[in-house]
Parts: C-alpha cells; structure tokens; sequence
C-alpha cells in the first residue's frame, strides 16, 4: 500500500529489519559499558521485563483493556444521555407524525337552562383537520333549542292551554381545502426535521460505545505519553546528574564554572523530572478513576500495570477506506441537511401566494368562499345559494397592507442572501471533508509503518533484554547497562501500544464518520 506523500510500504519495513539488526548489534557491543553502582534489585523486578509485563497482565486479566472499557461504557453519562435523547427524539417524531396527519377535535358546547324564555339549549360540534392533505378541513356543528310555549288564557281545572313547548334546531356544517398554499409543505418539513433529528439520535446511540471507546483510548494515550516524557527525563537527569558527578571527580571546585555549568544543568534536569512526574501522576490518577483499577503508590508497580495494559491492546486491522466518499460521510451529510433545512425554512416563510377554497352548509342554503392572499393584499369573494336554486347572496372583501409588499420584497432579498451564504459554508464543509478523505489512506500508511516500526521494536529490544538479563545474571553486564535495555524495551513496548491505540482511533473515526465501511485484511 502506497500513498500519496511517502514511499512504498515493502521499502519500509525492509528498513524496520535493518534497524532491528543493528539495535541488537549495538547492545550486545555496550550493553557491558557502566558500573555496578546500582543494584538490579533497585532497577526493575526480579524477572526479565516481557514475562513481568505477562505476569501483570495474569494478576489484572488478560482482558484487561476490555474490561476497562467496559468499565468506562457501564459508567458513561454520555450513554444515558444518548438513550433519553433518543427516547425524546422519538416522542417529538411521533407527536409532529401524528399532528400533521390528522387533528380531530369534539366539543358538547355550550349547555345552558334558564327558566325566562330558553329552557334548554345544546350545541356540539366537531371538526377534523388534514394538514398534510392540502390542509383539508371539516367541520360540523348544530344548535338544539326548546323554548317555552305562549302562555294561554284561563287557569283553574283543564281551562284554556297555550301553543306547548317548541323545538328549533340550526345545521352548520363546511368544509375548505388548500388549493395552493404553504401548509402541507410547511408539515412535511416538520416532519422530515423531526425525523432528521430521530436517526442522529438513533446513530448516536449506536455509535456510543466506540465513542466511549474512542475517549478510553485518548486518556490511554495521553498517560502514555506522560510515562514515556517521565522516562525521557529520568534518563536525562541521570545523565546530568553523572555528569556532575564526573566534574567533581575531575578535581573541578564548588566555584569553577565547569562545575556550576553542570551542576546547573542537573538543577535544570531535576525541575523537568518534577515536572513530568506530577504531569504523569496526574494523567494516570485520572486514568485508573475512570478505569475502576487499582491505584498503585508504587514506580515499579505502575510499570508493570502500564506494561500489561500497553499489551493488553487488541492490534486490529485497519478498516478501508475503499467507501470513505463524500456521499458516504456522515458530517457531511449533516451539514448538506443543515443548509437544505434552513433553506427550507425560510422558503415555507416566505411562501408568495396562497388559494383556498371553503363552503359552509346550514339548513337554508349553502355558502361558498375562494380567497387568495398575496403580499399586502388579501381577496375573497363568497357566494351564498339556497337549497331551491335562488341566489341568496354575493359579497367579497378586499384587505390591503400597503407596507407588507416592501417587507415581502426584503424579506426575498434577505432569502437569497442566506442561500447563498448557506450554499457557500457548506462548499467549504465539502471541501474540507474531501481533503479529510483524500488524507485517508496515507494516514493509514502510516499508522501501519509505526505499527510495523514499533512491533520490531519491542521484539528487537525484548531479545535484547533477555541477553542482557541472563548477562546480568552471571555478572558480565553492569546493573546500568542493564537498566538503560530496560528502559528502551519499556519504550517500545508503549509506542507498539501506541500504534495499536491509533489503529484503534482511525478504526472508530470510520464507522463514526462513515455510513459504511469495510475490513482491510
């Protein structure tokens, strides 16, 4: 695999067989150089490091990685929030589905009694609305009333009696329809938006456990790279410090500047130490919260921790980046979404003209009304018929805002302006994005180089460090020679597990990012 900005990927791992040579070359020739100043026992633990890392990994599960995400997605708020944002996107959908389908209203009316005149009068009605059919509605409504009758004449036994009780009754039923208007289109977008926002919630909580994943991995590689800097400093003050040691061995007084020159570099060499050990105490207190681990006070025993979880590090394949498209990437998609929604938006507000037409049923005769709005003007004509053919009644009416046409012509011209400006921001998001995709392989070049890199590493210098070991052992290789193979097979033991941590991140960053993707072999 080859990419864009670097060599063939068969060059470089030749290269990674010749570095291993010589490296094993190099400490076989210096491994001896040092005194026996400091014991082994103050060095490192009483077994060579490869099987003290596997014994680690044995007393803390040799899933421990697993178990510490496990851990991490158990505890995470973040997953909690994706499942109640879900079950919130979902209640919202189904509310906007529904109430853009139909809206269905009954009401008994108004129930009164009254003994002067009226003695009983009802009015239910009902109505039921189709927004997303061309906002069709119905309506239908009565009035049922008794009164009391005239009073007649006479009074006493059975005399003279009146006209009774009466009964009247009034119909009012219609209907209207939406010949050309922005209803229906101003439903469909509600819907659609609402929808929009229940698959991202329903993607979020699907993709929770990589991003939890993906954060575990991030803290590890932070503490990681604090250990590695604290390393860098403990040999860099060692060294200063034996420097110094030399000056005063040499003769060289308090007062010399030989000897205040080294002895300030040591002082320089001791705050960079303090400054990597709080750096590293604090990243791997945090780490072993969040992990659920046990805190370990001491050096040799967090070592032998950072050892086994560096090892416990799966070493996955990459995924490919053969469907990592623009059509296939997910923040894109978002974005295109975003400017076509806001869009959308502002064309359902500014929508120019609506038509409807309505009709009204009593039991005299029937009512028609067509009406249509522009900007600042509004006509309705309305035609009433009885049920026997006569014209009953004609009318219309005429409303006129003189201002809203010039708000209306703003209002278009602010439109087109965020288009454009909407069209414009969501290029430039493409155009990132695509650069993110074109960077793709030859970022999983690399991550295969430094996994390749790293791996003959950490093989090179664990031979290593059982040679010097067993030299160790029989006396022919100094404790410091010693610790100085240790200290580079501690360090490519964690930048393997820091290759495999990448590996891990670009894997996520793929099944995140991406709508789909497959498995590199």
């Amino acid at each position: 695999m080859s990419g864009p900005r670097g060599g063939s990927y068969g060059k470089r791992r030749a290269a990674v067989r010749v570095f291993a040579g010589s490296v094993l070359w190099h400490h076989a020739v210096l491994g001896g150089m040092g005194g026996a100043a400091l014991t082994a026992s103050e060095l490192t633990p009483g077994a060579p490091p490869a099987v003290s890392a596997r014994a680690a990994a044995q007393e803390t599960g040799t899933d421990l990685y697993q178990r510490v995400v496990r851990y991490r997605l158990q505890r995470s708020t973040a997953a909690a929030q994706a499942v109640r944002r879900q079950t919130i996107t979902q209640s919202q959908y189904d509310k906007q589905r529904l109430d853009s389908l139909v809206r269905l209203s009954i009401a008994a009316g108004d129930i009164a009694w009254n003994a002067d005149g009226v003695k009983f009068r009802i009015t239910p009605k009902a109505s039921v609305a189709f927004p997303s059919f061309y906002n069709l509605t119905t309506h239908f409504g009565m009035t049922v009333t008794q009164t009391n009758g005239a009073a007649g004449g006479g009074g006493g036994g059975g005399g003279g009696g009146g006209a009774g009780n009466g009964w009247q009754k009034t119909l009012d039923a219609g209907a209207g329809i939406d010949l050309y208007s922005s209803v229906r289109r101003s439903h469909v977008f509600a819907v659609n938006t609402k929808y929009e926002a229940l698959r991202d919630a329903q993607e979020a909580l699907a993709c929770e456990p990589h991003v939890s994943e993906k954060q575990v991995l991030e803290d590890m590689r932070r503490m990681l790279d604090s250990y590695v800097q604290l390393l860098h400093a403990q040999e860099s003050f060692a060294q200063k410090q034996n420097a110094e040691r030399s000056v005063q061995v040499a003769g060289y007084t308090d007062r010399s500047i030989v000897y205040r020159a080294a002895a300030l570099e040591r002082e320089r060499a001791q705050d960079a130490l303090k400054v990597a050990q709080d750096a590293f105490d604090g990243e791997y207190r945090d780490f072993i919260i969040s992990a659920g681990q046990e805190f370990l006070e001491k050096r040799a025993d967090q070592e032998r921790f950072l050892l086994a979880l560096a090892e416990s590090v799966p070493e996955m394949p990459l995924v490919s980046t053969e469907h990592c498209e623009a059509d296939t990437s997910r923040p894109l998609r978002n974005a295109r979404e975003a400017a076509d929604n806001e869009r959308e938006e502002r064309a359902v507000q500014n929508f120019p003209v609506a038509l409807r037409l309505d009709t009204r049923f009593t039991l005299d005769e029937g009512t028609g009304e067509l009406s249509v709005a522009f900007p600042s003007v509004k006509i309705a004509s309305a035609l009433a018929i009885g049920y026997t053919g006569t014209l009953k009644s004609i009318g219309g009416s005429l409303d006129w805002h003189p201002f809203e046409i010039r708000y209306a012509h703003l209002r278009g011209k602010n439109q087109r302006l965020h288009d454009a400006l909407g069209a414009r921001e969501y290029a430039q998001k493409k155009e990132q994005q695509e650069k993110v995709i074109a960077d793709l392989p030859q970022r999983a070049e690399d991550i295969l180089w430094e996994r390749e890199t790293a791996r003959a590493e950490r093989d090179t210098y664990a031979e290593s460090a059982r040679a010097h070991r067993k030299g160790l052992d029989r006396g022919v290789i100094g404790a410091r020679g010693y610790a100085a193979v240790h200290l580079d097979y501690v360090r490519a033991v964690i930048n393997l597990a820091k290759a495999n941590v990448d590996a891990l991140i670009f894997n996520i960053d793929a099944r995140v990012d991406f709508l789909s993707s497959g498995t590199q072999t």
